[in-house]
């Protein structure tokens, strides 16, 4: 009998592992499912995030090496709709990989983009085509564009350009986008 005990004791005691596993992941499930639940993806949540309301948004193409000739683009998107999609395809970027890695050739190329409601700057962000395809947010929040294809869709519809009109190569000649200086953000 006492070989039996210890059988049931063991036993008793492995199906009571199994349910304290069950129950944290159940547990880590529902946070996880809370978290997810927390993350901007409604246009409530994206107006409460500074620019899900926007009406409009100016995009203007900088340069830091005015000899690559990167021709220049200055568009302001009236749309509120294409205005507001491509604010949340900004804000659905991910966060940059940690580590160390490396990038394409970077020319020097960024889009500003300046989103208003009315007539008022409420939110910018710099987006790089090239490189790493970083962007930067206002708040310095910065977020990974490279591999992105939806935001590169989204992005490209709004301007009514074709994506791969959005990063440009350098030129032997001709008129080159401004070079972004300390003025650049509203």
């Amino acid at each position: 009998m006492g070989r039996d005990s210890s059988y049931q004791s063991q036993r008793h005691g492995g199906i009571q592992h199994i349910a304290i596993a069950i129950v944290a992941l159940l547990a880590l499930a529902l946070v996880g499912c809370n978290l997810a639940a927390a993350a901007p993806n409604s246009a409530r949540d994206l107006k409460t995030a500074g620019g899900g309301d926007a009406t409009s948004v100016h995009v203007l193409r900088t340069s830091d090496f005015p000899q690559n000739h990167i021709p220049p683009f200055d568009q302001t998107i009236t749309d509120p709709l294409k205005t507001q999609n491509l604010y949340a395809a900004l804000q659905a970027l991910p966060p940059p990989p940690s580590g160390v890695f490396s990038c394409p050739a970077d020319f020097g190329e960024a889009y500003h983009l300046t989103f208003y409601r009315g007539q008022q700057a409420i939110f910018w962000a710099d987006v790089k085509p090239d490189g790493c395809r970083g962007v930067t947010f206002q708040n310095g929040d910065r977020r990974w564009a490279a591999g992105q294809d939806h935001f590169w869709a989204v992005f490209a519809d709004a301007l009514g350009v074709s994506v791969s009109d959005l990063s440009q190569m350098p030129r032997a000649s001709g008129p080159s986008a401004p070079t972004p200086g300390p003025d650049a953000q509203p």
